[in-house]
């Protein structure tokens, strides 16, 4: 585990502790041991390697004669300040209890890590078997001429054969209701492009694919945010660049380099017309 560049010190502690009743020469001693502790391994310890550290290479290290060193270290130990190993070896009670407490949370950490990255793993595989079952149900229904819902997307408006997709109004239905990545293309054309660019700026699988669907998240817009998010956030002003890039794909007030945002019946228009156009010119 790396060393840390610094240790914590608490004055209220060290005034509360029997060092501040030695002299200011021992608390001087203690203080410059405790330095040497830090940058020590064992962390807390006054050792070279496993073998406790000699007292003429302790008393160099602090810039003090044998002399000074010894009637400063027995009004220390007199105090009960220092502690030591069953080899003799000094050590800060304080700094070792605090080196455990680090490396403990430093392993929980990591263990919450790799579980959330499982559960991500998880629910990706879990979300790929529901859409291609999804899928596979889709292509039933169409092959059987089921369906049901506000009228085709794509395709031929007047009930030819053809593959559709029944998707719902944007505006009316929540797009974390929407599972399958038909669904989710249907509502956001530019899905692939924008759910990666998210995932990128640090967004998991399940939250890129459910707010990449939003009719709001054209690639310009998007884009536009991450960069706004990232410039803020090394500024200091916002605290979760994440959340801010969320809030600017659901609030379409706000500024948007972007084209202006088609919406669900704008676009459902416009295919039809398109369609009915290349039918015409097809017949013709």
């Amino acid at each position: 585990m790396a060393k840390r560049p610094s240790f914590q010190f608490y004055p209220g502690d060290w005034l509360r502790d029997r060092v501040a009743y030695c002299s200011i020469a021992a608390q001087g001693l203690w203080l410059r041991m405790m330095i040497i502790m830090h940058d020590n391994d064992p962390y807390g310890y006054l050792t070279f390697g496993s073998d406790p550290m000699p007292e003429k290479a302790i008393a160099q290290a602090c810039g003090v004669g044998m002399s000074e060193y010894r009637n400063l270290l027995q009004e220390l130990d007199a105090a009960g300040v220092p502690s030591r190993r069953s080899d003799g070896a000094l050590f800060s009670r304080r700094m070792v209890k605090d080196e455990e407490e680090r490396q403990s949370s430093a392993e929980r950490m990591r263990k919450s890590r790799r579980t959330s990255a499982q559960q991500e793993r998880n629910t990706a595989a879990t979300t790929g078997a529901h859409e291609d079952e999804d899928e596979g149900e889709e292509e039933k229904s169409l092959s059987s001429g089921e369906g049901s819902g506000e009228g085709p997307i794509d395709g031929d408006p007047w009930g030819k054969p053809q593959k559709v997709y029944h998707k719902p109004d944007a505006e009316a239905v929540s797009v974390a209701a929407i599972r399958d990545e038909a669904s989710r293309r249907a509502l956001n054309p530019h899905l692939p492009e924008v759910s990666g660019m998210l995932r990128d700026f640090g967004f998991n699988v399940s939250n890129a694919a459910k707010y990449g669907a939003s009719l709001n998240a054209t690639p310009e817009r998007v884009r536009w945010l991450c960069g706004e998010a990232k410039r803020l956030a090394e500024a200091g002003k916002i605290a979760e660049p994440i959340g801010y890039v969320i809030a600017g794909i659901r609030d379409a007030k706000d500024p948007d380099p972007g084209p202006a945002v088609e919406t669900s019946a704008q676009r459902r228009t416009r295919v039809l017309t398109e369609n009915a156009k290349k039918i015409w010119k097809d017949e013709t």
